[in-house]
């Protein structure tokens, strides 16, 4: 949890000096480690549940300072954090499956929903399937 924390501040800096500078902020080596570093498959739910509760809240903070640096650019920038946190919903369902909790995962990917409308055309194409195959 330290080590998340850690890395969420890092992010916090990165995004607020992107903001002042008008530029792309560097968090491609953060979103991998967090990628890579995950609970155990074989832990319960309650665990899982407040990772990606705090990552799923650190992704809509870089949804919106994105937003924010393409508005002030002019230009389009990467829906990022929406990317990541399909990832991260679709993950999640797919170890309450694993777990032979189907109930809990179609309440996970239920959440889709909500952060698809906010996505528009940058969801990609493995996230829909993921989410399909989850279901």
């Amino acid at each position: 949890q330290f080590q998340e924390l850690q890395e969420s501040a890092q992010m916090l800096m990165e995004l607020n000096n992107a903001l002042r500078n008008g530029t792309m902020p560097e968090l491609a080596s953060i979103l991998l480690t967090w990628r890579e570093r995950l609970p155990n498959v074989w832990e319960e739910l309650p665990a899982w549940n407040d990772l990606v509760s705090w990552r799923n809240h650190m992704f809509s903070h870089i949804n919106n300072v994105l937003a924010r640096v393409a508005d002030a650019n002019n230009s389009s920038l990467p829906s990022l954090g929406y990317q990541q946190m399909l990832w991260t919903i679709v993950r999640f369902a797919h170890v309450a499956r694993r777990q032979q909790l189907p109930e809990a995962c179609v309440s996970i990917i239920a959440k889709i929903q909500s952060v698809n409308t906010g996505s528009g055309p940058h969801s990609d194409l493995g996230n829909s399937f993921a989410k399909l195959r989850e279901q």
